[in-house]
């Protein structure tokens, strides 16, 4: 557990110490999972602010504060100009202090959830690891889990998420990896972004403070590889760290270190031969799509930087289970095979899940809520996956959402729109397919996990 004196952390704080000193145990940011003996910070959002629960954080047995002013408390107390980056510099603190093998960061448009979780399977099987929980991926939920680390771990892997340019470079720097890695750049989060161009700055940024001995793991296959590769080449043209490359792809200018042969794709997964410069090894994938031969290639590269070997590499590949929301299949009523991809969704996401919805026999159907923050050409992309959804021959497409309806539009014949969620789940309990192979999509705010829960068998 987390555990240090008060005065010993105020310069890692840059802190003002007020009161006595004391000794912490854990540290919190919630006061509904406090624990006696926590250090509180007291955190502001723009729906919050930590400072108003201070009372309770001392009812609950907080042992100390950490406050952006003087507060009236009999708490001791750390006055620091900003309490959610403290809260970074606790974690880095603690992370240097942890006598890591290594440490792993991936971020990415899309499968980094995924990655993380591979990249996790395959280093547990080498020795203790920590990995990121569900999408605590920001600036709260990345230094809340480097200091989940304790002394017994040997690996630590790192999912970091951004909605701007910048967010990343925050991040990486508070876990300090030693190998990095960029899952692939698409449209997503544009609102904040502004174009795609800038999606892949605000990626590429996990590279900037990799150590001299550092791994970089770039994906070929993505149009901005190059891109990446050549923000990590000095003046003299000489790398500032080691750069390792995977994909499908092998007729680019670059071609991957790690890939994949003879890879097949069905509806129990995906069998291929993973090829790297250790030698080849035959990978069963137990789950759905191509895309997801690229994202265990990924992993596989983040684990041979991380001194893995073959057979690491195929057991923990072929013993993982599908993330819940992440196309996993859901036995639905009357028979039904349920997809369900209803984590998040952007363009590229939606057109890998379509892909392995057309492996399926028919009636196939897709459906899909709006797809949020793509900016002006948010119609667009609504449109192109209506038109990708007809010409890969799904036979029903049903929508919810202003955006969403566009697709619906495109499609024609055997589309059916509805404004609200409560429109569509009105009519879904009255009619369902029979024997229906049924992917669910759409962003994470349209709450699609209701279509699922209200097709799944058992619920």
């Amino acid at each position: 557990m987390l555990t240090f004196n008060l005065i010993e952390i105020a310069p890692v704080l840059k802190a003002q110490f007020i009161g006595h000193n004391t000794t912490i145990q854990g540290c919190s940011i919630d006061t509904r999972t406090l624990e006696t003996g926590n250090l509180f910070f007291a955190l502001r959002g723009e729906q919050f602010d930590g400072h108003a629960f201070i009372a309770e954080a001392q009812k609950k047995g907080a042992a100390a504060i950490v406050v952006d002013h003087f507060c009236e408390s009999p708490l001791p107390q750390l006055v620091v100009n900003d309490t959610l980056i403290a809260f970074g510099y606790l974690a880095r603190w603690w992370r240097q202090n942890m006598s890591l093998k290594h440490l792993v960061a991936v971020t990415g448009s899309n499968g980094k959830t995924t990655v993380k979780e591979m990249t996790r399977a395959i280093l547990n099987q080498k020795g203790k690891t920590l990995a990121t929980q569900a999408n605590f991926n920001n600036e709260i939920g990345v230094p809340l889990t480097l200091l989940q680390l304790t002394p017994e771990h040997d690996y630590a892997v790192i999912e970091m998420g951004a909605r701007a340019v910048g967010d990343i470079a925050r991040l990486t720097p508070l876990a300090q990896p030693d190998v990095a890695t960029i899952t692939q750049c698409a449209p997503a989060h544009l609102a904040g972004f502004g174009s795609v161009d800038n999606v892949a700055q605000a990626k590429g940024e996990i590279f900037h403070h990799l150590p001299a001995h550092g791994m970089a793991v770039i994906n070929r296959d993505d149009l901005y590889a190059d891109y990446w590769h050549n923000s990590l080449l000095e003046e003299n043209g000489l790398p500032r760290c080691r750069i390792s490359s995977f994909g499908l792809t092998t007729t680019v200018a670059i071609a991957p270190e790690i890939k994949a042969i003879d890879w097949q794709v069905q509806t129990t997964g995906c069998d291929f031969t993973l090829i790297t410069p250790i030698g080849h090894r035959h990978i069963h994938l137990p789950l759905l799509g191509q895309h997801n031969i690229s994202n265990a290639l990924n992993a596989a590269a983040c684990a041979l930087a991380c001194d893995c070997n073959l057979d690491d590499i195929q057991q923990g590949l072929e013993t993982l289970t599908p993330v819940k929301g992440r196309l996993q299949v859901v036995a639905g009523l009357n028979d039904n095979v349920l997809l369900d991809d209803t984590y998040n969704a952007n363009p590229t996401s939606l057109t890998a899940a379509l892909r392995v919805l057309a492996q399926y026999p028919a009636p196939r159907w897709l459906i899909l809520g709006d797809m949020k923050e793509l900016g002006e050409q948010a119609i667009d992309y609504h449109r192109q996956a209506g038109e990708l959804a007809r010409d890969l021959g799904i036979e029903q497409v049903w929508t919810v959402g202003d955006l969403a309806r566009h697709a619906a539009m495109v499609f024609g014949k055997n589309a059916h729109y509805f404004e609200t969620m409560n429109d569509l789940m009105a009519v879904l309990t009255k009619y369902q397919p029979e024997q229906a192979h049924i992917l669910v999509k759409g962003s994470r705010s349209m709450q699609m996990e209701r279509v699922i829960n209200a097709l799944k068998v058992g619920y």
